[in-house]
């Protein structure tokens, strides 16, 4: 991904919105590295107790 990458700026596009809809249902964050190995993006969510 381009280093000045901004997923909030993205989320039109339905990808961007099914990754950023599935973080937000799960109680997690989403993460853009900038390790320039292509498109990934991890999501950080709490386990269930």
């Amino acid at each position: 991904m381009p280093a000045h990458f901004d997923i909030g700026r993205h989320a039109r596009s339905l990808g961007m919105r099914v990754v950023a809809d599935l973080a937000r249902q799960l109680g997690g964050s989403i993460t853009v590295p900038q390790d320039g190995k292509g498109a990934r993006f991890p999501i950080d969510m709490p386990l269930a107790g």
